[in-house]
């Protein structure tokens, strides 16, 4: 995965979509036939069906492994809406993981005006905009988004695997966690593994349910500006040892760090505002990652084709 930003200690990924969700309705019987039959052909290639799916929303689906040979990242295809107001066909898959140039085959093969349908007709549900930081453990950081609250904190052993802020289904939440410990759980659980980092990795990701057309989603504004992130180094104070700090982050990044420090002591939250002041972090750069956002946003709605994408 590609960086832009290293330092001795710290590097910081390149901004990536972890997560594609996108409608279309078509209305026209040819187009709805078009798709029905090549969902069949799709289920005849025993080797790329990959399970069952939810039949709460849609009559027909599939899960499609993209490459033949193997079990890997899944795309889900659904069509046929049971109830009136959804689009007739619904796709979701991570662009991250997947592997590109049979996705492309896939979708251009499934959509009845081949991959620029996505382009000219899709509407985006759902768009997670991620960075990866290697080198730092989400109990080392405190997130702030303005107008946003921790919705929902996920511990274990003493330590922080997930932080979530903003409601689940809202249009927009911030999740932070720690990639080595997610990736240990899914091992266990499941028979193809991934490669666990060899070092602390926070992952930060901007989860979207816009519900936006290709050029709705160029127009988004900086969604990366108002999020605030302080860092620090246990090593560098010796504060940072004790437990009355760990345990001061730790409510921290449930409840504020200004509503944590009213409740210390004064010569204790002197000596804590100190090391938050010292905290800022030279890798937390969201100008340049908003800087990256309209070749993102070409990029996924072209499946990864250049010769689709739009001018940065």
């Amino acid at each position: 995965m590609a960086l832009f930003f290293i330092q001795p200690n710290v590097s910081v990924s390149n901004l990536f979509c972890d997560k594609f969700t996108f409608t279309v309705d078509y209305n026209s019987a040819d187009e709805k036939q078009h798709i029905l039959q090549t969902i069949k052909e799709l289920k005849s290639y025993k080797c790329m069906y990959a399970g069952s799916f939810s039949k709460m929303h849609y009559k027909e689906g599939i899960f499609v492994c993209p490459d033949e040979n193997k079990l890997s990242e899944r795309m889900l295809i659904l069509c046929g809406p049971k109830k009136p107001g959804k689009a007739f066909l619904r796709v979701g898959y991570n662009p991250a993981r997947i592997d590109a140039d049979a996705c492309w085959n896939i979708l251009n093969a499934l959509l009845p005006g081949g991959i620029e349908d996505i382009q000219k007709f899709a509407t985006c549900t759902r768009l997670d905009a991620t960075v990866d930081v290697t080198g730092v453990h989400p109990d080392q950081i405190l997130v702030y988004y303005p107008k946003m609250q921790v919705s929902r904190s996920f511990r274990k052993g003493g330590h922080c695997e997930t932080l979530e802020m903003g409601r689940y289904d809202g249009d927009k939440r911030i999740v932070v966690y720690d990639k080595v410990a997610k990736i240990k759980h899914w091992n266990e659980k499941h028979a193809m593994k991934q490669p666990v980092p060899d070092k602390p990795t926070t992952r930060i990701e901007i989860v979207l349910r816009p519900g936006l057309p290709f050029n709705g989603m160029l127009g988004l504004t900086d969604m990366f500006s108002p999020l605030n992130i302080a860092a620090y180094v246990p090593t560098a104070h010796a504060e940072t040892k004790s437990e009355t700090f760990r345990m001061f982050i730790a409510a921290s990044q449930v409840h504020g760090a200004h509503d944590m420090l009213l409740l210390l002591n004064e010569s204790t939250r002197k000596a804590f505002k100190k090391i938050l002041g010292q905290s800022a972090c030279p890798w937390w750069q969201p100008a340049k990652l908003w800087g990256q956002w309209p070749a993102l946003v070409a990029r996924t709605f072209s499946v990864g084709q250049p010769s689709l994408l739009l001018a940065a």
